[in-house]
């Protein structure tokens, strides 16, 4: 069933407040130029992040999708039920250090970006992860490039070189 991404506004703070978590909203027409990008009716639900500088954005497009953005990672997600199911739990495991972002890079460009769930940075292993092609694990054994596992909690962050 179609939702209207915008209806889920007030939802989403309250998992926010019982997160205790810090944050902003901005609506299109602000005079603020981070916002620009926001069409008339949409909301951009703005996490201030208190270990470092990097916030996460949460985007709810009128009638459209949401989406979720957190350092090189970003996510859309449909404006059905099944999808904000997804899109509430990743949040949520994203502000309790239950997934991390994984950010792939060469030494030539970046790669992959993803949401992870890594319960063991020591065993972590990017080559196990089914999602890089052959052709970028070569790149990668050529040229060197680095991994990194981006928490909310920035302390717990790690940059991997390959």
């Amino acid at each position: 069933m179609d939702i209207n991404p915008v209806d889920k506004k007030n939802e989403i703070c309250k998992l926010l407040d019982d997160l205790e978590a810090e944050y902003e909203i901005h609506a299109f027409g602000e005079m603020n130029k981070d916002y620009e990008y926001l069409e008339e009716g949409n909301i951009c639900i703005t996490v201030l992040n208190p270990t470092c500088q990097y916030k996460l954005y949460i985007d709810l497009e009128y009638y459209g999708e949401f989406t979720l953005s957190y350092y090189k990672w970003h996510s859309h997600y449909f404006s059905d039920d099944m999808d904000y199911e997804v899109l509430y739990n990743d949040l949520k495991a994203i502000l309790n250090n239950d997934k991390c972002t994984e950010n792939i890079s060469s030494k030539k460009r970046w790669i992959y970006s993803a949401l992870k769930e890594i319960k063991d940075v020591e065993s972590y292993n990017f080559k196990a992860d089914k999602s890089l092609t052959g052709e970028f694990i070569k790149e990668l054994k050529k040229v060197g490039g680095s991994v990194e596992l981006f928490f909310w909690d920035c302390s717990k962050n790690v940059t991997i070189d390959i």
